[in-house]
């Protein structure tokens, strides 16, 4: 939910107000991702009202992928990283409120995935995130009142890896795959690891 602050912000200089416009990815990965990832939302926001996105996820390679199912299911853990940037006009990213600010790291072997914690993506199919997986991108920010911003969404992947260890044992990296049907944990296992971001979606505070 939006909500104004009225203390001084810190920012980081993050994005030139000439690459952020509606539509138009902030910066670029390297190797390209094999997915595009494309938010939309509302244009026009007051402060209290909640700020909902919708992420449509399209399979841009020429393999099958596996990605999250919309039930927030344990796949959602490898969809790690900073998630939300919000920017003004000027570039600058908003202050983060306190204790809102995760980076994951990937270590997750501990997670054991379900078949059902993944949608399978043929070459050119899309999946769509609403805001009940996304959550809301308000709740992390603190905004310095009334103006023109800029949201994005990034994710990474770390594709779930089985390797042989000594007497016969496995050992997994970014989530446990064992449990999954052979077709999806094939699925799972050719997917490769990425970073994609959003467009950034232009939003204005009234």
């Amino acid at each position: 939910m939006l909500r104004f602050s009225t203390a001084p912000l810190v920012f980081l200089a993050l994005v030139s107000a000439s690459s952020v416009s509606r539509g138009q990815a902030v910066g670029s990965a390297a190797p390209p991702a094999p997915v595009e990832l494309v938010i939309s939302g509302p244009g026009v926001v007051h402060r209290g009202d909640n700020l909902w996105f919708t992420a449509t996820l399209t399979n841009r390679s020429g393999q099958v992928l596996a990605v999250p199912s919309t039930n927030g299911g344990k796949a959602w853990t490898y969809m790690a990283g900073p998630w939300w940037k919000i920017v003004d006009r000027s570039g600058k990213q908003l202050k983060f409120k306190p204790g809102t600010e995760c980076f994951c790291d990937h270590n997750i072997g501990a997670v054991n995935f379900q078949d059902s914690d993944f949608v399978l993506l043929k070459p050119g199919e899309t999946i769509e995130y609403k805001h009940e997986s996304l959550r809301d991108p308000s709740d992390k920010f603190i905004f310095p009142g009334e103006g023109t911003f800029f949201v994005t969404l990034s994710w990474s992947f770390c594709a779930p890896r089985a390797k042989p260890g000594d007497n016969g044992s496995v050992g997994y990296t970014c989530g446990v795959t064992r449990a999954l049907s052979p077709s999806i944990r094939e699925a799972v296992l050719a997917t490769p690891s990425f970073d994609v971001q959003s467009n950034a979606w232009k939003l204005s505070l009234e």
